[in-house]
């Protein structure tokens, strides 16, 4: 297979942040799980855990692309070296948060 490929690589890094927040008498989960995920969003409490993610492919095409994702000359990338296919690898169990470097503990 002669030829340039372009290919977007990613990897997953793991992040974390626990919120906490008030839910209305009558409120129901999902509604209280959105609310969540938004007040997440805006906090500056994340921090970054243990474990990153293999190494998937996104797009792959011929030639040269700043983006292979839109690229008319996409190829098909193997299942096991796409996200899906790597989400087979599991997370150690060991996988422990890492605090952030400037983060208060009496907080």
């Amino acid at each position: 297979m002669p030829g340039t490929l372009s290919v977007q690589c990613c990897f997953a890094l793991y992040m974390s942040n626990t919120v906490q927040i008030e839910v209305p008498d009558g409120e129901d989960i999902e509604t209280a799980l959105n609310s969540a995920i938004e007040t997440a969003n805006f906090d500056q409490g994340w921090k970054r855990l243990d474990y990153e993610g293999p190494i998937f492919i996104v797009a792959a095409c011929n030639g040269h692309s700043a983006d292979p994702t839109e690229s008319t000359d996409r190829i098909e990338v193997p299942f096991i070296l796409t996200e899906r296919g790597q989400m087979q690898v599991d997370i150690p169990s060991d996988a422990k948060p890492v605090p952030a470097p400037d983060a208060d503990p009496g907080a």
